[in-house]
């Protein structure tokens, strides 16, 4: 049986509006080897959850609960974790899928991406 986990992002406030779904497509087994490597690596980092917004700059981490006070080098490290989990677990062996909508007015403009 396959599996599939999505996440959605949504940009109302910018210049260019725009709606991504993205997620990765695996079986049971290789789903719970990613999950164990996955929660090893959060015990690691002491985070619960992966909120990329509360990361990505300085800022953000100064109001997150989470990422208040990792450096750069910390971020850099933990991206590459979870990259290198991505990649040597198993939901890349499926297929990667990504639908982005740009929002124009009240017209939208579907882009799909399979990886």
């Amino acid at each position: 049986m396959l599996i599939c986990y999505l996440d959605e992002s949504t940009a109302c406030g910018e210049s260019d509006p725009a709606t991504c779904v993205a997620g990765y497509i695996a079986t049971g087994k290789q789903w719970d080897i990613f999950r164990r490597a996955w929660n090893l690596m959060m015990k690691h980092y002491k985070v619960d959850l992966l909120h990329t917004v509360e990361i990505e700059t300085e800022q953000a981490r100064k109001h997150s609960v989470r990422y208040n006070g990792w450096s750069n080098e910390t971020v850099k490290a933990f991206q590459s974790d979870i990259q290198g989990i991505i990649v040597g677990t198993g939901p890349r062996c499926r297929d990667g899928y990504s639908v982005i909508r740009l929002q124009f007015g009240h017209h939208f403009r579907p882009q799909e991406t399979f990886w």
